[in-house]
């Protein structure tokens, strides 16, 4: 599995943090906005998941809501 690396935003699509590549398995994460519960630090995996999930973050492609070409092109490659 390739790590995902880059912006991840609240809901909203406000810009919180940056995600960065760290050793082999490991994430940084570099806060970018005014939000104190987010601090610069690095994670595990596992550990960068159950953060995404209790600050409610996602990459810009995970916020986007599905429209009908993405089903057209789903149902194409079936």
């Amino acid at each position: 599995m390739t790590r995902k690396l880059g912006f991840l935003f609240n809901r909203e699509g406000v810009q919180q943090c940056n995600v960065l590549p760290l050793k082999n398995d490991m994430y940084q994460i570099v806060n970018v906005s005014d939000n104190p519960v987010i601090k610069t630090c690095g994670m595990t995996e596992s550990e960068f998941q159950n953060f995404k999930k209790k600050n409610k973050l996602y990459f810009l492609d995970e916020l986007k809501q599905p429209d009908l070409f993405d089903f057209l092109a789903t149902g194409a490659q079936l």
